[in-house]
């Protein structure tokens, strides 16, 4: 089965489990449902794939969307932002150590597979030195998906019932003119690409996103993405998501499981900790703080804090620094804690 017709085989999947999630009135439809439905054909053997280039043009898309909420009114309180940046650090050391704690005094991992398996939102960095110290990539590999999946599947609900979904970004509801949309286009393509090329995390969501923000507060142009372009990005992510877990097989998440969803409830509730006391102390609400402190990738979780009417500005700056703080520190912290291990 060549390549295009594997992928049009998960693009169809996706979007049926997106529409099935959006006809019941689901939160963040089309990210979860295609993500379930792509997981769900993986898991049963279906060969599902996901393009590249389909996942950069989609985080230009989704980028630029998040970019056109980024107003003055977004960002006014962003004195109250270090106050939760320092909680934040410290809960991602908490994390760390306690799921490490977990998964080899109660599961019997080693402690090196362990110690990548808690990095939140870390994963190519958690599978590079995985390899390099002799852990268990494919167990590193599942219980990071497995976290990522569970997170995008129920922070929806919680917000549902939450309903402090406040802090949003006010941005307009129309979409760019053609002409402003060509600029727009054109700018976040491009920059996503350079902030791709230099190395920046998620770049092409990064950089389509800085670029459209820059367009808005400049008062350059106005409106955002049209939902023709911005529904098939979501699922695109969805896909994006579910794909990782065709290659574990049956064998493999029965093992990681078990394991891999204690992990994922310890760090859960870590961050729910970390954001209940941001809340306290700043008054900022509880729905942007458990986004922002929720330990998925920055991809992600942004998308998923703008599908949910939460300022994404907010939550791709904390995740952003998490990501930064790990990247950085990962090799430091790996050679002075663990030991590499010849195969």
């Amino acid at each position: 089965m060549s390549p295009l017709a594997r992928f049009a085989l998960t693009i169809t999947i996706a979007f049926a489990g997106g529409a099935v999630f959006a006809a019941f009135g689901a939160p963040a439809p089309w990210l979860a449902g295609a993500m379930v439905a792509t997981a769900l054909a993986g898991l049963a053997g279906l060969p599902v794939l996901m393009l590249p280039w389909v996942r950069n043009a989609a985080f230009v898309v989704l980028g630029l969307q998040i970019g056109a909420s980024f107003t003055l009114h977004s960002l006014a309180s962003i004195g109250r932002w270090p106050v939760s940046l320092i909680i934040l650090l410290v809960t991602l050391v908490a994390l760390v150590a306690a799921g490490q704690y977990v998964l080899t005094r109660f599961f019997g991992w080693d402690r090196t597979t362990a110690f990548f398996a808690c990095k939140p939102g870390a994963l190519t960095m958690a599978l590079a030195m995985a390899e390099h110290y002799g852990a268990n990539v494919a167990r590193v590999a599942a219980a990071q998906s497995l976290r990522l999946f569970l997170l995008v599947a129920l922070l929806p609900m919680l917000a549902g019932q939450m309903g402090d979904g406040a802090m949003p970004a006010t941005s307009s509801g129309t979409a760019a003119e053609p002409a402003a949309m060509a600029v727009i286009l054109s700018l976040g393509a491009a920059a996503g690409y350079l902030f791709h090329r230099f190395g920046a995390p998620a770049g092409f969501l990064l950089g389509a996103m800085i670029a459209n923000a820059g367009l808005h507060l400049g008062d350059v142009v106005s409106g955002g993405v049209p939902d023709a372009m911005v529904i098939p990005a979501f699922v695109c992510l969805g896909m994006m998501v579910g794909v990782r877990f065709k290659d574990f097989g049956l064998v493999l998440l029965r093992q990681v499981l078990t394991a891999g969803f204690a992990s994922f409830l310890v760090a859960l509730t870590i961050s729910v900790i970390g954001a209940l006391t941001t809340t306290a102390l700043t008054g900022l609400p509880l729905l942007a703080t458990l986004l922002a402190f929720a330990p998925g990738g920055l991809e992600v979780m942004t998308i998923l804090a703008f599908a949910l009417g939460v300022n994404p500005a907010f939550v791709a700056t904390h995740q952003l620094v998490r990501f930064v703080s790990l990247n950085l520190s990962m090799p430091f912290a790996s050679r002075l804690f663990l030991t590499r291990v010849d195969k």
